[in-house]
């Protein structure tokens, strides 16, 4: 067991230098205004924090990781996936944003780069959830408490609600038609946005619930 341990710490630490490289090289190379202006970023900066802050050789997390674990898993599942499907989709519409890129960066080098940068965090955010299903079991249980509606309200901020939190304040804060030279309707991208996150952080939110349904019968039995 330290011994996986150890290799799963190696392998977080890699991808957290990784993202850290990735956005001061972004800032670098484009300055603060561009980093900020495009989420993506946004999606860095919060798979930074999350991978930096859960950091972890014991198996029992501190404070800041098991809140992080909690409060930040699933929404962050929700965004880096959400990030993926979204490129698709400029791609897709059209955008001259993309175009533009295309006039001055190869074709085949601008694909590697987006599936490259959009890919490995997704494929850490999976690593993470396989090497820390344990701890994200008990995390991820709903708060016990009386008043129901403060279940579905963990729920409802688990599979989507915290993922859409960042994207609604990025909507408000940069005009994306703008910034992505594209006629996508936001709403529409919000739906988007809104079924992916749904249907990718649905899943470790279930996994927990089955979990502790487990737990309880083999206590009651």
């Amino acid at each position: 067991m330290k011994v996986l341990r150890r290799v799963s710490f190696a392998i977080q630490l890699l991808f957290a230098l990784l993202l850290i490289g990735s956005a001061v090289g972004k800032i670098a190379r484009f300055g603060l205004r561009e980093y900020v202006i495009h989420y993506t970023n946004w999606m860095y900066t919060l798979a930074i924090v999350f991978f930096v802050g859960t950091l972890s050789l014991t198996n029992r997390p501190h404070a800041v990781a098991r809140a992080l674990q909690r409060w930040l898993y699933c929404p962050l599942l929700g965004v880096i996936t959400g990030v993926f499907v979204g490129v698709t989709v400029l791609l897709g519409s059209g955008s001259h944003f993309l175009s533009s890129l295309l006039a001055t960066i190869p074709a085949s080098l601008l694909i590697l780069g987006n599936e490259a940068f959009h890919t490995y965090p997704f494929i850490a955010i999976l690593v993470y959830g396989l090497a820390h299903s344990a701890e994200l079991a008990h995390t991820l249980r709903p708060p016990i408490v009386v008043v129901q509606p403060v279940q579905w309200l963990f729920f409802f901020y688990q599979m989507v609600g915290g993922a859409l939190l960042s994207l609604v304040i990025y909507l408000l804060c940069v005009d994306v038609n703008q910034v992505y030279d594209t006629r996508l309707d936001s709403l529409l991208g919000l739906a988007i946005f809104s079924l992916v996150a749904l249907a990718i952080s649905t899943v470790p939110v279930y996994w927990a619930a089955y979990k502790a349904d487990e737990n309880n019968k083999a206590s009651g039995s």
